[in-house]
């Protein structure tokens, strides 16, 4: 749970401390001296408050109401919750999480799983059972098949009650390597705050995590599981278009506009469209002093002037958001994201503009926070839609929230002298709700198939999400009126989950979704075009691929973007052609390149030579980004004959001036770090080039000449014979394989280019090809912060791979040495355990400074 530089709170007075003594100074500067900016704000008293007293202290919008859905005894330390069907509310309590500053029992087995009911139905939880203890740090929750996902790390456990006593009697391990850094084996270094969690069961029927690069599906009591990328740091959550929603501590909103698994398919594409930024500024106005933040001692971290001096000044805890999709509040929240931020005490509302195929999340507020709280110690951690229709709060209430990994001397005396270390088994859920609107909840645990269905057209997002999942876990016979609910349903969103289901249950068929392809609604299209995909390659499938042809004529860029996208799943000439069309007349348009090219994996040579014979692109220069991008693509595909044929046609007869330069220009865009394409002699139309007397294509030409070798070119030594590994290495290798496909190719990708915002490519790296040491230490420790690869600068966080042995380690290392034409020795189990016990008492992870000391 990254609440990442939340404090804990204190606020306190001139005290200065010099950077010694808690883990959390070591990311000072030596030095540094953490002194109060602010001794002349004093905070005010921060005890420990009921939750009915704690209600008085909110402040909101008028007309919304903060409700008590539970608090202490009832709960303790509360992170993560859902709501079944039958209304009763399934909460992780993580008790074991900083009982005090020194995290005294942190890996005692305290945590649990507790069902609260309402058992007088005055809307307030009343009973509390535990379902599951003896937990070691839980951090998330799904309710499945009529069991219980939770992760416990470094596993993902399936709990059952067998005997309906509501106590788990069945245990089931999915996976071993969930939320690994939190793994108790790390001892000292496991981190809560950088581990996954989430466990949001998403439209398309798989189980998303944050900060997680697998995503889950039960199907007919089978668990599976697929790479994905991973996202943000605490909290997940999605719109009415299964897009799904994420952040991280400093970065407050990120989305996918593209689903991930589509620019997996090209391996030669950059494209991006995943974890796209929606926030443009991290800017906060809390309603209190925030003095009790950590690192407050640095200037920039709290506003220094002004009516809000002394308060947060910009995001340093985001987490759990949620974009609302509940029927209480006003229609204009329909679609917003809410965002907790609980080193500030407040939860933030986000307006959503989306126009022309973007989405931008802006402050519905104007200089102020939807919801804060003047009580120091109200810690908003996750936030969920529910079937009351109102937002659901979960309050960890205390003031001591920061890790110890984290925390510095300063934040430390300064939660002690005010006591904000005290007072932590308490916790409190609630619910938000618009005065006047109906709040009456749906139960759906008693609903036979034929009231599921109906329940998929509630204008309740969390009703349709909870009737799609039982549905596709009924056994009922509701095919035929889910197909009909699909064609006819008068509500889209209905018609939209009536769809998935069907895909859930294994009953979807062509004639539906030809059917969903007219509809008038988008929605139902962009889904209906996602499920078509499977069926293009299948014979008989013309009226489909016809109809998504069509729908590209659209002047919604989100809509035409997911028709390009499924376009890509078939790769014939009236697809291609279709993709071109589209090209030409919204290639600048966002995402629409990136789509395109998702899908021309290894055809991009054939797409771009019927691309280059097409009249209208004859004049077409405003596009050159096109045939750039095709041109990028088939260098880094790195075959001599394809690379030939792409200079070749800089001089085709059909191919215009400006789409000689493009080309060039492609082939450009791998000149500081691109792999050379070896020839048994010069291409002679690069020397064609190269005398150009253009001069904007002779200096290209001149630039990409060291990305063609040639037998026999000056200063081009023949390459040394590749050294055949032995056998021991051979089985490191195939052994390195494996272990890279299932754990680093999901955010490394199985080509090992990276992908953009997730991870950095493996491809020709030096961190991969030269230093040892350097590579040993990244994978056993981690990394983090921004690292130059390929000439690229990349500001992401590598975690280290925990519970991976000496031996497995030195085959993933080898594999990446030997993979992709690379050229690289072995490393052996010997180097990584040597490594291994040098660096022993490294907690934190690796800077790339750092890293560049060593040889």
């Amino acid at each position: 749970m990254r609440f990442h530089c939340i404090i804990c709170a204190f606020s306190l007075l001139g005290l200065a401390v010099s950077a010694l003594g808690q883990a959390g100074d070591g990311k000072d500067r030596q030095g540094t001296v953490q002194k109060n900016l602010f001794p002349h704000l004093k905070a005010p008293p921060a005890p420990v408050l009921s939750a009915e007293e704690a209600v008085k202290k909110f402040t909101l919008p008028k007309d919304f109401e903060v409700q008590i859905v539970a608090s202490e005894p009832l709960l303790d330390t509360p992170v993560a919750m859902e709501i079944g069907p039958d209304g009763r509310m399934w909460v992780v309590e993580m008790r074991g999480y900083m009982r005090d500053p020194d995290a005294t029992g942190e890996h005692d087995k305290t945590g649990r799983i507790k069902i609260l009911e309402d058992t007088n139905h005055d809307g307030r939880m009343d009973k509390a059972t535990i379902f599951k203890d003896g937990l070691f740090l839980p951090r998330a929750i799904a309710l499945v098949r009529g069991g219980v996902m939770v992760a416990e790390p470094p596993k993902l456990l399936f709990f059952e009650d067998t005997n309906g006593d509501d106590k788990a009697d069945k245990q089931t391990v999915i996976a071993t390597d969930y939320a690994v850094a939190c793994d108790p084996a790390r001892g000292k270094s496991a981190n809560p705050e950088h581990a996954a969690n989430g466990l949001m069961w998403a439209l398309d029927n798989w189980i998303y995590s944050a900060n997680h690069t697998v995503r889950f599906r039960n199907t007919n009591g089978e668990w599976q599981r697929e790479p994905t990328i991973k996202r943000g740091q605490w909290g997940i959550s999605m719109d009415n278009l299964g897009r799904i929603y994420y952040n991280s501590n400093s970065d407050m909103l990120r989305g996918d506009l593209i689903a991930s698994e589509y620019l997996q398919r090209n391996p030669f594409s950059s494209g991006s469209g995943t974890a796209i930024r929606l926030a443009k500024t991290q800017e906060t106005w809390p309603g209190r002093l925030n003095l009790g933040v950590n690192r407050a001692y640095r200037k920039g971290t709290l506003r220094s002037s002004g009516p809000l001096e002394g308060r947060l000044s910009r995001y340093t805890a985001a987490c759990g958001p949620v974009i609302y999709r509940g029927n209480n509040f006003p229609k204009e929240y329909q679609g917003n994201s809410f965002v907790c931020e609980p080193s500030g005490n407040f939860i933030r509302r986000n307006r959503h503009i989306e126009t022309g195929g973007s989405i931008i999340a802006e402050n519905a507020e104007n200089g102020n926070e939807w919801m804060s709280s003047s009580d120091e110690r109200f810690r908003p951690v996750n936030l969920y839609n529910g079937p009351s229709g109102g937002l659901y709060i979960v309050d960890m209430y205390r003031g001591l929230v920061q890790h110890k990994i984290y925390l510095t001397s300063y934040l430390r005396n300064q939660a002690e002298s005010r006591g904000l270390e005290k007072g932590i088994d308490k916790g409190r859920i609630y619910r938000v709700v618009y005065k006047g609107n109906n709040t009456s909840s749906t139960k759906l645990a008693k609903a036979n198939g034929s009231d599921l269905v109906a329940a998929l057209s509630s204008d309740n997002g969390w009703v349709r999400d909870t009737a799609q999942r039982l549905l596709i876990e009924s056994k009922d016979d509701v095919n035929y009126k889910l197909a009909n609910l699909a064609k006819e349903g008068n509500h889209a969103l209905g018609r939209v989950h009536a769809l998935w289901s069907l895909e859930g249950r294994a009953a979807i068929s062509p004639d539906i979704i030809l059917d969903a392809l007219k509809d008038v609604d988008r929605s139902v299209r962009m889904s209906a075009a996602r499920l078509a995909e499977p069926w293009l390659k299948v014979t008989g499938s013309d009226a489909i691929l016809d109809q998504l042809i069509l729908n590209t004529r659209t002047d919604d860029i989100t809509e035409l973007r997911q028709m390009v996208l499924s376009l890509g799943a078939q790769k014939n000439i009236l697809s291609h052609m279709a993709i071109r069309s589209v090209l030409y007349n919204h290639a600048e348009k966002p995402h629409i390149l990136d789509a395109a090219l998702s899908g021309l994996a290894g055809q991009e040579l054939e797409f771009l030579e019927l691309l280059l014979g097409e009249k209208r692109w004859h004049n077409a220069k405003n596009r050159s980004n096109v045939i750039e991008a095709l041109a990028d693509c088939i260098f880094k595909e790195g075959r001599p004959s394809r690379v030939g044929n792409l200079v070749y046609y800089t001089y085709g007869r059909r191919t215009q001036d400006w789409q000689r330069i493009s080309i060039l220009r492609g082939i450009d865009r791998n000149s500081s770090k691109g792999k050379p394409v070896y020839y048994d002699k010069k291409p002679s139309m690069l020397s064609k080039l190269q005398k150009s007397k253009y001069p904007e294509e002779a200096k290209l030409a001149k630039s990409i000449d060291k990305l063609f070798l040639w037998k026999g070119k000056p200063g081009v030594k023949p390459l040394p014979p590749l050294r055949p590994l032995n056998d021991t290495e051979q089985a490191l290798y195939t052994q390195g394989k494996q272990f890279y496909t299932f754990t680093c190719a999901a955010c490394h990708q199985g080509h090992g280019r990276g992908q953009a915002g997730v991870a950095p490519p493996l491809v020709d790296s030096d961190w991969v090809l030269e230093s040892d040491e350097r590579l040993v230490r990244i994978v056993l420790q981690g990394l983090t912060g921004p690292i130059t690869v390929n000439g690229k600068k990349h500001d992401l966080e590598m975690p280290a791979l925990v519970g991976f042995n000496d031996d497995q380690v030195a085959a993933i290392l080898t594999y990446i040495r030997r993979e992709w034409d690379h050229r690289g020795e072995p490393i052996t189990p010997q180097k990584v355990q040597d490594i291994r016990t040098a660096t022993s008492k490294r907690i934190d992870p690796w800077t790339a400074p750092e890293l560049l000391k060593l040889k």
